[in-house]
């Protein structure tokens, strides 16, 4: 099955149950993110949750790269 580019990361248990992980770039907003994951899931019948990690954004925020001059 193809579905594109929506989610980065999808987990279909045996249970049958579903877990979506999108996750977001630095500049990405996290409520877009995750109503475009949760449209996509209606747009294909699907039922389970989704997450938005958060990684790039925090460790941006640690480690900032330098401003290109």
């Amino acid at each position: 099955m193809k579905y594109g580019s929506r989610p980065d990361v999808g987990v279909l248990f045996k249970s049958g149950k579903i877990k979506i992980i999108e996750i977001a770039s630095k500049t990405g907003k996290v409520s877009i993110l995750k109503s475009r994951n949760i449209n996509f899931m209606k747009l294909h019948n699907l039922q389970g949750s989704v997450r938005v990690n958060k990684w790039a954004q925090r460790l941006d925020r640690i480690w900032p790269l330098p401003k290109k001059k």
